[in-house]
């Protein structure tokens, strides 16, 4: 009697079924990778931007502060707005980022400093959380996916920092976001 060395249609059928498994599970395992880089990507440009609105908010001198910094309609506090586009046209912010849209407020109370964030990069969003909890932030607990915001067209009369509760002051400003080069 001769042996027969071929695999039976069942268990053909099982081989492709568990290829079919393993082939969906690395494609699943690696889009989670993938959009949690995204993110920490996201993080991290946060992080660059901010700094660089802190660069911008040094360079004002006594001679052009009136100019940029604007009182808080309490009068308790003191601020200034610029625009991602602002940043880029000033020179404190690379060409890369022009694909962000958003806006940073810097403000000083009692000799503190504050600094506001709304920021996307059409794919994820803060809307308006202070940076001191920027670390802390994840997707949808502080940074929510993207939905047609564009922060840049609400700040072109007046802005405000983060809610108290997002780790802001909530103060409102009269006065328009920085965009153009600072003189």
């Amino acid at each position: 009697m001769t042996k027969n060395n071929t695999f039976t249609k069942i268990e053909l059928i099982i081989l492709v079924v568990l290829v079919s498994f393993m082939i969906v599970g690395g494609l699943i395992l690696s889009t989670l990778l993938t959009n949690d880089k995204n993110l920490t990507n996201f993080k991290e440009d946060s992080n660059i931007i901010v700094t660089s609105a802190k660069n911008a908010y040094l360079s004002i001198t006594k001679e052009t502060e009136d100019k940029y910094l604007t009182t808080s309609t309490d009068g308790l506090g003191r601020g200034m707005c610029i625009t991602i586009t602002g940043l880029i046209n000033n020179g404190f912010l690379l060409e890369e980022y022009k694909d962000y849209n958003g806006y940073i407020v810097i403000e000083e109370i009692d000799s503190k400093s504050t600094y506001s964030l709304y920021l996307t990069n059409n794919k994820y969003v803060i809307p308006g959380y202070s940076t001191s909890k920027l670390s802390l932030l994840e997707l949808n607990d502080g940074i929510t996916e993207y939905v047609d915001e564009d922060f840049e067209s609400l700040v072109k009369e007046k802005y405000s920092s983060a809610k108290e509760e997002n780790g802001g002051t909530g103060k409102t400003y009269e006065s328009s976001c920085i965009t153009e080069k600072i003189s």
